[in-house]
């Protein structure tokens, strides 16, 4: 198929990646940070925690949680279950839970990415206008730094007015942290050299949510690598897709030629004549699960389930989510691979906002005080398939989730010692010529019979 094929209209929306189960959980989501300004520290702060056997039966699931949020059968709150209040007016949360608004950090950028500074223009847009056009890599690379400061570009259109070469430098894809939601017209240009080693969702776009894109052509020097990869969008909640064809090569976890996952969203008049390979990327994404020690159950055990995947573009950081008793998902933890070849996870670190607490990671001693200076680690059995989680700390700790409704005092949630060990769930892998899951409708697309060997799921 030839890049200059003519097509009609694509609408392609993506699913979550997570597994349902029995019982539902809760997702954590981005909350407006508390405004409260706490005291200033005594000379001595107040550190230890005291136990009150105090119920809480207002931490529960809510009731209206989906069963496709939960990936274990977790249980609700019991009544025999209860938390122990720390006060901590020498710490500053407020501060805490601010550091992962802004999950990109553009300083520590790699020089080879779009991303560095010098290596991006966003000085073309200045909010004001429903329509912008695009000449060079530049600019392009801008409407990515643009999404991931927060601009969602609806009700704004985007158009490339010149075909643009992108292999001085690796992509950041296009709404990693924030969908697209506008539109976006290739005008029958096309883009080349596009190369993205690895990211979380991998694409000219990473995701859409109700964005439209549209007469867009992909070279055949393109590559895109990632957990959920698509040449033109990793992820599509929502939105349309039309008249483009690609000739990219793809590879991930989850992929299709154009869109990674793409749920219920329609696809017209595309082409892909590029090639599809699935495979897992890393012996560390995947899902761990297993039964360990619980300090806060009656039972004494529970059911626990982390799951690790890229953080955006660098190959060396994660992000992980973990579900406990509670079957609260806190899934804004973050944690690097080392030199060492092992996960670490640093404590005293926000992860995120659910039922009205804002939730931290901490290390907690045998004695219940808390722990600064230390760091959870992970590592990988040698067949890959078991994970431990232990810590630097030279005293028995445990790893304890600690929530907060003012962000000065703080109760525990979550209490497990350390180390302990759950094994890796079978990776499975997805895969189409257009679409690697999902998509309700495909009409007027073609793509080469032989571009998505073993492919998972046929469409077009």
């Amino acid at each position: 198929m030839k890049r200059w094929l003519t097509l009609s209209s694509v609408c392609l929306a993506a699913i979550s990646m997570v597994m349902a189960a029995d019982l539902p959980a809760k997702r954590l989501v981005t909350a407006p940070m508390a405004q409260t300004q706490l005291s200033e520290s005594p000379e001595t702060p107040v550190r230890e925690v005291t136990f009150n056997k105090k119920l809480r039966e207002d931490i529960r699931p809510s009731a209206t949680a989906t069963k496709q949020n939960a990936v274990v059968p977790v249980k609700k709150l019991s009544k025999q279950a209860w938390t122990a209040p720390v006060q901590l007016s020498g710490r500053d949360l407020t501060a805490l839970s601010k550091e992962k608004k802004q999950p990109i950090r553009r300083s520590a950028a790699a020089l080879s990415s779009w991303g560095a500074e010098g290596n991006y223009d966003t000085s073309w847009f200045d909010n004001s206008q429903e329509e912008y056009i695009l000449t060079t890599p530049e600019q392009l690379a801008g409407l990515s730094i643009l999404t991931d400061q927060g601009y969602s570009f609806t009700n704004i259109t985007i158009r490339l007015g010149a075909d643009i070469d992108l292999s001085a430098h690796e992509w950041i894809p296009i709404g990693l942290y924030t969908p697209f939601a506008g539109t976006f017209d290739g005008c029958g240009h096309t883009i080349s050299g596009m190369r993205v080693p690895l990211a979380s969702y991998a694409g000219l776009f990473a995701t859409i949510s109700g964005g439209e894109i549209r007469n867009v052509a992909i070279s055949s020097d393109c590559e895109v690598n990632g957990s959920v990869s698509g040449s033109l969008v990793g992820r599509a909640v929502s939105g349309t897709v039309e008249n483009c064809v690609s000739e990219a090569a793809v590879s991930g976890q989850t992929v299709g030629g154009l869109i990674g996952d793409a749920g219920s969203t329609s696809v017209r008049a595309c082409v892909f004549n590029g090639s599809v390979e699935a495979k897992e990327l890393s012996p560390w994404y995947g899902t761990f699960s297993g039964t360990i020690a619980d300090s806060v159950s009656v039972e004494g055990s529970q059911a626990v389930q982390m799951t690790i995947m890229p953080n955006g573009t660098d190959p060396n950081s994660v992000s992980i989510s973990f579900i406990g008793r509670l079957g609260i998902e806190y899934n804004n933890i973050l944690g690097t691979i080392d030199s060492d070849g092992n996960l670490h996870i640093s404590t005293n670190q926000y992860i995120g906002y659910a039922s009205n607490y804002y939730f931290f990671l901490y290390g907690v001693t045998m004695e219940y005080t808390l722990v600064d200076g230390i760091e959870f680690i992970g590592t990988l059995s040698d067949d890959g398939q078991s994970l431990t989680i232990s810590s630097s700390s030279t005293t028995d700790i445990f790893f304890a989730i600690l929530g907060s409704e003012d962000l000065v005092s703080l109760s525990i949630f979550e209490l497990y010692p350390v180390p302990f060990s759950i094994q890796k769930q079978a990776v499975e892998l997805r895969s189409g010529a257009l679409a690697g899951n999902g998509g309700v409708g495909f009409s007027d697309c073609y793509y080469r019979d032989d571009c998505a060997a073993g492919a998972t799921q046929i469409n077009g």
